[in-house]
């Protein structure tokens, strides 16, 4: 049986920083409120806050603004033309590569919600081919957690004893409670959109600060 890798994807192999800042400031101007400098907001993400965690901290703002605010960016967040401002990190074609002539069984699993778009994202991408199986989650069922969702999703095509022991990689609490529950191995990666700071790091097997290093965790 094949080794397998599970791999997020947004803020995993892909570079959603200009996307989510697009929308944040559209979502913004739709509630009335200036946005934040790209700068201080990147470093709010990458410190781990939610958009609505920014509004209520930032700007004070009653919960039924950030209930509209919350709406329209979920509205918009997977529209083809803000998926168009992803970019995939430099190195991960080739990584994706190297990994699928070692025979590796390549997995994507993502909390996407727009299929179809996300579909398209990745053949525009050029990377469709290197997955054995992919795994866009649709909506999260109202009251399940996201990583429960994505562990389910999964099993659908799965079983735990066939994923069980293998390498999940991922920038986010959400994907380490999923490595969790399914017993991979997690490797957390420093360049997404989680802070490791914010991690259980009893549930991280390998950590990497950038592709060169998980290369190298994945490959040795």
């Amino acid at each position: 049986m094949n080794k397998k890798i599970i791999f997020d994807f947004d803020g995993t192999l892909l570079d959603v920083r200009e996307r989510y800042y697009a929308v944040f400031c559209e979502s913004c101007a739709v509630i009335g409120v200036p946005p934040l400098s790209k700068a201080v907001y990147l470093g709010l993400k990458e410190r781990g806050k939610k958009d609505s965690q920014i509004l209520e901290e930032e700007y004070n703002l009653s919960p039924d603004i950030v209930n509209r605010f919350k709406k329209h960016r979920y509205s918009i967040l997977e529209e083809s033309r803000y998926l168009d401002m992803d970019v995939l990190h430099t190195p991960v074609p080739a990584l994706l590569k190297d990994l699928q002539d070692k025979k590796y069984e390549l997995i994507l699993l993502s909390l996407r919600d727009n299929i179809s778009a996300s579909l398209a994202q990745l053949k525009k991408l050029g990377i469709t081919d290197f997955f054995s199986t992919i795994v866009f989650t649709g909506p999260v069922v109202p009251g399940q957690s996201h990583a429960l969702r994505k562990y389910q999703r999964l099993m659908e095509y799965f079983s735990p004893e066939e994923l069980e022991g293998n390498y999940y990689v991922g920038d986010t609490m959400i994907d380490i409670e999923t490595s969790s529950q399914l017993g991979t191995k997690m490797i957390f990666v420093d360049w997404g959109l989680d802070s490791v700071e914010k991690a259980d790091t009893s549930k991280i097997s390998f950590m990497a600060e950038d592709v060169t290093e998980l290369r190298k965790i994945l490959l040795k």
